[in-house]
């Protein structure tokens, strides 16, 4: 499943969202809109529920360059991201493509004793299989 977002009529965002079987493409409807998570809840165990994300530098290729309307090989900030139900199980992984140029981002979250652990905290990728 393919999202690309515009800002101002421009694209910024390119999402591609894989996933698992159980999840029918049709969890995302008018209800759910483009919130990926309200989408997969009926089909993730939510006790124990994780998000793993990773954010790197990337060279545009010429697909993509088309779609986000920048030049091949424009550097664009590169995302991959899983969502790990309580049960272990992954039903949606994502990647996206951003313009770097038109993005501002603002995050508030809750903080959990969790979050003050250091950089030497486990993530679910370090867990093993």
């Amino acid at each position: 499943m393919r999202w690309l977002f515009l800002a101002n009529g421009q694209p910024c965002i390119l999402v591609d969202h894989y996933l698992a079987r159980s999840v029918p493409p049709s969890a995302f409807n008018q209800t759910t809109e483009h919130d990926a998570l309200a989408a997969i809840a009926p089909f993730t165990v939510i006790d124990g529920a994780s998000l793993s994300t990773r954010t790197s530098a990337i060279n545009a290729t010429a697909d993509v360059a088309v779609l986000l309307e920048v030049s091949e090989g424009d550097a664009l900030l590169w995302s991959t991201a899983l969502v790990y139900s309580g049960n272990g199980s992954v039903p949606l992984a994502s990647r996206s493509w951003m313009v770097p140029q038109l993005l501002n981002s603002h995050q508030v979250m809750a903080l959990a004793p969790i979050h003050f652990q250091g950089n030497s905290a486990h993530s679910p990728e370090d867990e093993p299989k």
